[in-house]
């Protein structure tokens, strides 16, 4: 099985045949830097929806904690007398 055979992106700029590729590549290549620029931009406006709908009501907070509760119980001999 071949990994790392290609960027996952597309669109990177990246490429294993590329004649400038160097260890500090990602640091001076300005092709890469505009790529990372307009990828960061992309996450953060998906990160922003994600949080602005990422919401939960107080009622549904407050079930939840109520069945958390109640499954923390610890039935000893479970109704049996012993």
């Amino acid at each position: 099985m071949a990994f790392n055979i290609g960027p996952i992106d597309k669109e990177c700029p990246c490429e294993r045949a590329c004649p400038e590729r160097n260890p500090e590549c990602h640091g001076k290549c300005e092709r890469y830097n505009q790529w990372r620029r307009k990828k960061d931009e992309e996450l953060a406006l998906k990160n922003k929806r994600h949080v602005s709908s990422d919401t939960m009501s107080d009622a549904k907070k407050r079930a939840i904690w109520k069945k958390m509760r109640t499954s923390r119980k610890v039935h000893y001999n479970k109704g049996r007398d012993l």
